[in-house]
């Protein structure tokens, strides 16, 4: 589900973060988040054309940050051959979209994986795309995380689980959750 978020002190009015780990189609996507924005009361088109022009009308009126984590969920798809790439392939379209459309908004995709088509994306003139690398956290890191979630476990055991993570944040805060 997409969770939304009204900002205080934050640059933003609006923070929208979706998960993509199961691979939720576009117009699904697109759909929540127009809805969102016009509190429903506007008709969504059934295209996803239409429906991304939409959503850039929306990020020109507001100053937005989406968040789409877990791209990994859509990337394995739009990346290979197969028979699901054209189920994904709008993210491509969206993502191509966004990044030439003038707005005053962020789209921040998340995942532990390359992301081909946002390199494409940096390389154009003029290009607005950028892309950052996150390193791990540290075994100590690691283990003091799992410690402020409330695992109480020796300390070798927590070095276990921050290897088993690699060091991933979320990964390790869904771990100490379950």
């Amino acid at each position: 589900p997409t969770e939304a978020k009204q900002a205080g002190d934050n640059p933003f009015q609006v923070v929208l973060w979706r998960s993509l780990r199961h691979g939720p189609r576009l117009t699904d996507l697109l759909q929540t988040w127009i809805h969102f924005f016009t509190k429903g009361e506007v008709a969504i088109p059934s295209g996803e054309d239409e429906q991304i022009s939409m959503l850039i009308e929306c990020l020109r009126r507001w100053r937005c940050l989406l968040i789409l984590d877990d791209a990994e969920g859509i990337l394995h798809e739009v990346n290979t051959t197969g028979g699901k790439v054209q189920r994904y392939a709008g993210y491509n379209e969206l993502f191509r979209r966004i990044a030439i459309s003038s707005h005053q908004s962020c789209l921040l995709c998340i995942t532990d994986e390359q992301f081909r088509r946002m390199e494409q994306l940096m390389q154009s003139d003029g290009s607005s795309v950028r892309a950052m690398r996150l390193r791990p956290l540290s075994s100590m890191a690691s283990q003091l995380l799992l410690r402020r979630q409330g695992i109480t476990a020796s300390d070798s055991v927590l070095a276990q689980a921050a290897c088993h993570y690699a060091g991933q944040p979320l990964a390790l805060l869904e771990a100490a959750h379950t």
